[in-house]
């Protein structure tokens, strides 16, 4: 339990900075927000993960972090794990990054974050973000929010699933 604890706040800390550089940027104060650990405990509780999947999962996000394999940027209350592999482990071009959502709040807010975060994606480096949904709800809204960057939609391979892919 002490190896969660500690993971908990290593993915909490370094995300705290990322949150106030996006806050200062914009000129806004940061609103009370939730830690990544908390978000990621409130989501996965939702979709009825016992304790040791949560903290299990928390530990591999932190081990994931910590290889430098992914980038997680939190915005609010919604955590988007930004990594540079597919998930059956095959490398991306360079500058590209398959972006994993976990989120305690609604689609359309879940849309406005991920508009938003591509953004600080395109100061990172990346030039394309793909990311999959079951919602075409939440994939149209991305597509309306998003006037500065060209969003495909696609249907997935996988049933009821959306592929967004944006040139950032």
């Amino acid at each position: 339990m002490a190896r969660v604890a500690e993971a908990q706040s290593k993915i909490d800390a370094p995300n705290k900075s990322v949150m106030g550089a996006i806050a200062r940027q914009r000129g806004k104060t940061l609103p009370s927000e939730t830690g990544p650990a908390s978000i990621i405990k409130q989501y996965m509780q939702t979709t009825g993960a016992d304790e040791k999947t949560v903290n299990q999962f928390i530990l591999n996000l932190n081990q994931l972090a910590k290889s430098g394999k992914a980038r997680l940027v939190q915005i609010g209350n919604t955590l988007l794990l930004a990594v540079g592999y597919t998930p059956d482990q095959k490398i991306l071009p360079k500058g590209t990054v398959d972006v994993h959502v976990i989120s305690t709040e609604d689609a359309n807010q879940i849309a406005q974050r991920f508009v938003t975060a591509l953004n600080t994606f395109k100061s990172m480096g990346i030039n394309r973000v793909t990311s999959t949904t079951e919602d075409p709800q939440a994939a149209m809204a991305v597509k309306q929010l998003s006037k500065k960057y060209s969003v495909n939609i696609r249907q997935s391979t996988q049933p009821g699933g959306y592929v967004l892919e944006v040139a950032l």
